[in-house]
């Protein structure tokens, strides 16, 4: 069997039902046995991936361009933590919301395989897709949808806000300082939309008493004109009066 058909044949094994993959796997192996026999008894070691694994696999199947973009939004992210400032408040905001798609996608495999999912399966899920994140072995795999096993990845929460809360083991510097430098850039961005927000004050001031002024001198200017309409009135009485 060519190389390119046996990663078709993979890429089928690790979308097909949880169930099947053994049946699969073991078939697989057999094909190749006598033509590749090293590369047969490889396969027939493939490890069946555990469930939130084969969830997070079928979603990179069947919605390759969401797990892709969710892999770009993490090397962004860690992008912009290097770099730090302002932009690292947006990159964590939108590797949460493709992460939070992913989530979604990957639990609703579940509940149509399995009827169902627990918090402990949330969790493996949020934590599996913050690893590949981190991880350039574990994204690859992501990527092409042959995750194996659940991963460990301080920090997940940053999109995982309905997995149950769990005190991490370890503190994740990068995420801390992730948020560090999110909470610095939100104070500057206020500090100048406050500076704005009193020069916009001192204007509308300065035009208002600007239009105050522009007003008394309006009024003036009509009281001035009744004056001399009143004024007219009487120079022309009087001049009448000496005609008749």
């Amino acid at each position: 069997m060519a190389a390119d058909a046996v990663e078709r044949e993979l890429d089928d094994l690790y979308a097909a039902p949880l169930d099947e993959f053994t049946r699969r796997r073991d078939a697989l192996a057999r094909s190749l046995q006598q033509a590749d026999g090293e590369r047969g008894a490889a396969i027939k070691r493939l490890k069946r991936p555990s469930n939130a694994a084969w969830a997070l696999n079928r979603v990179a199947h069947a919605e390759p361009t969401m797990v892709k973009r969710f892999v770009e939004r993490a090397r962004e992210l860690h992008d912009a933590q290097l770099r730090g400032g302002r932009e690292i408040a947006g990159a964590l905001a939108a590797q949460r919301q493709s992460g939070a798609a992913i989530l979604d996608r990957a639990q609703a495999e579940l509940r149509e395989a399995r009827g169902g999912t627990s918090d402990a399966l949330r969790r493996k899920l949020a934590t599996t897709l913050q690893a590949a994140a981190a991880d350039p072995e574990l994204s690859e795999a992501l990527l092409r949808g042959r995750l194996t096993a659940d991963a460990e990845a301080p920090g997940f929460a940053a999109f995982a806000a309905d997995a149950p809360a769990k005190p991490a083991k370890t503190r994740d510097t990068g995420a801390v300082d992730a948020a560090r430098s999110a909470v610095q850039a939100a104070k500057e961005t206020r500090r100048e939309r406050e500076r704005e927000a009193r020069v916009a004050q001192r204007e509308a001031d300065r035009l208002s008493g600007q239009a105050a002024s522009a007003q008394a001198a309006a009024d003036a200017a009509a009281e001035a004109l009744r004056e001399a309409d009143e004024e007219l009135r009487r120079a022309e009485e009087a001049l009448a009066e000496l005609r008749r």
